[in-house]
């Protein structure tokens, strides 16, 4: 009997060190891996917090080489004259490479240069702009020559902040025109339409709203006057004044309009 009972004895605690081995073995193997899982996840964690720390450190180090302020419109004749460019927006070259204004941060500064169609000379438009290119077609358009506001980019896209004159002195018609069109365009008593064949302007039209005494036949006031209609000879008789004039009265009707007046010259009383 009591040699049964060792042999059971000796048993048990063979079986309990075969246990112990077992679970000892279990948790190194599940100590190695599990410490080998962890430490490359919170490596990366850490490299990405440091990269961009280290990036935002660069962009709050970067400094001002240049500041470029807007012209005193004192010397905009001047410099029209000696053909310089006019700055419009203020801006800044910075030292991390980029440009910025006082609202966004652009990474070219893009001097565009081409000749208008008619036009005697060169212009050039200087965008600050994430875009890596932009076209001449795009730059005189988007510089505030387009009545089109698909042909204007977004603040953050693009910004123009200087343009030159072409070195000439704008007559006193001029100067009120350009005020006119700025202030008119954007407040809509002005609309008007330019007709391109790719970059060639080849037609335009335009309608002026203004304010009379309201009638029984004019209850608001509200008169619409057509003006500025034209098409380059060699476009002429191919429909587009009339295509033009067509989109104006629908824009004068959409605003509930219907004294409208057109004056036409003696070439203008022909079909073009």
């Amino acid at each position: 009997m009591p040699d049964r009972i060792s042999n059971i004895m000796y048993q048990f605690s063979q079986q309990m060190k075969k246990i112990f081995r077992i679970t000892l073995v279990t948790f190194m193997l599940l100590s190695l891996f599990g410490c080998s899982q962890k430490e490359p996840l919170e490596v990366k964690k850490h490299a990405e917090t440091d990269f961009l720390e280290e990036q935002k450190v660069r962009e709050d180090e970067a400094t001002v080489i240049s500041t470029y302020d807007v012209t005193d419109p004192e010397f905009v004749e001047e410099y029209s004259e000696r053909n310089k460019l006019v700055t419009k927006v203020k801006y800044y070259e910075m030292s991390d490479g980029t440009w910025r204004t006082d609202t966004h941060t652009y990474k070219y500064r893009l001097e565009i240069t081409g000749r208008m169609n008619g036009a005697a000379k060169d212009r050039t438009f200087v965008f600050l702009s994430n875009l890596e290119d932009i076209t001449f077609g795009q730059a005189w358009k988007a510089s505030g020559l387009s009545s089109n506001t698909a042909d204007y980019f977004e603040e953050e896209e693009a910004k123009l902040v200087a343009v030159n004159r072409i070195g000439y002195r704008r007559s006193e018609v001029e100067r009120q025109s350009y005020d006119y069109y700025q202030k008119a365009l954007c407040n809509g008593s002005h609309i008007a339409y330019l007709v391109f064949d790719e970059n060639c302007v080849v037609g335009a039209g335009g309608v002026s709203f203004f304010q009379v005494m309201p009638t029984y036949n004019n209850p608001s006031g509200t008169k619409a006057y057509i003006m500025n209609m034209y098409t380059k000879p060699e476009y002429r008789r191919k429909g587009i004044a009339y295509k033009t004039l067509d989109m104006l009265i629908k824009d004068i009707k959409g605003k509930g309009i219907s004294a409208i007046s057109l004056e036409a010259t003696e070439m203008g009383n022909t079909k073009t």
